[in-house]
């Protein structure tokens, strides 16, 4: 079975790039190296998605939100910029399946407010963060409820302290280079939504 849910996640993050790819007209079809990433980490959390939750409704809840978590932080890491249309994407797939898994429809609702909120309060430190960060969190609290929301965004700063640290230690990055947040919202938000 864990073979089969493998074939699935690679199917998935195959049709995964071509969304994110279409998303944009500068993500061109030959990049193969942006598009296998994709397919490999669709695979990863399909997987892991899998073992948390077996063949449930929760299994298709978890892979739906991690499939648009994908698409966010690509086109945010190529592109730097979180477009509405997946923030939209995000709430309304968070609306229709609200009623599944243990965060209440009222705790949805709450979950995302919390999210938008502190994210704003965030942004308001000059070149902080992004308008993009703030309405990817509005969107992403549905999922995940109050509790889980603020959890995701300690562990986003956490987990973007330590890569921008082994970033600059290497010399990747320079301190004056921008570096997306979404994709570490994104990671945030699947290490609360798995483990809290």
């Amino acid at each position: 079975m864990y073979l089969l849910v493998l074939i699935l996640g690679i199917v998935a993050g195959y049709f995964l790039s071509k969304i994110t790819s279409t998303i944009s007209d500068s993500i061109s079809v030959g990049k193969k190296g942006f598009k296998l990433s994709i397919i490999i980490v669709t695979a990863l959390l399909f997987v892991i998605s899998y073992l948390k939750y077996g063949s449930s409704l929760m299994f298709l809840k978890t892979t739906l939100f991690m499939s648009l978590l994908i698409i966010i932080s690509f086109v945010d890491i190529k592109h730097r910029i979180i477009p509405d249309k997946l923030v939209l994407a995000t709430i309304l797939w968070g609306l229709v399946l609200v009623f599944i898994g243990d965060v209440s429809p009222l705790n949805a609702i709450l979950g995302m407010f919390t999210g938008g909120t502190l994210l704003l309060l965030l942004a308001m430190v000059p070149n902080a963060l992004g308008g993009g960060d703030v309405k990817m969190m509005f969107a992403v609290g549905i999922f995940l409820g109050v509790t889980k929301t603020v959890y995701a965004i300690i562990f986003a700063f956490m987990v973007a302290a330590i890569i921008s640290t082994i970033l600059l230690l290497l010399r990747l990055k320079s301190r004056k280079d921008h570096i997306p947040f979404g994709p570490f919202l994104a990671i945030g938000s699947l290490i609360a939504y798995l483990a809290v």
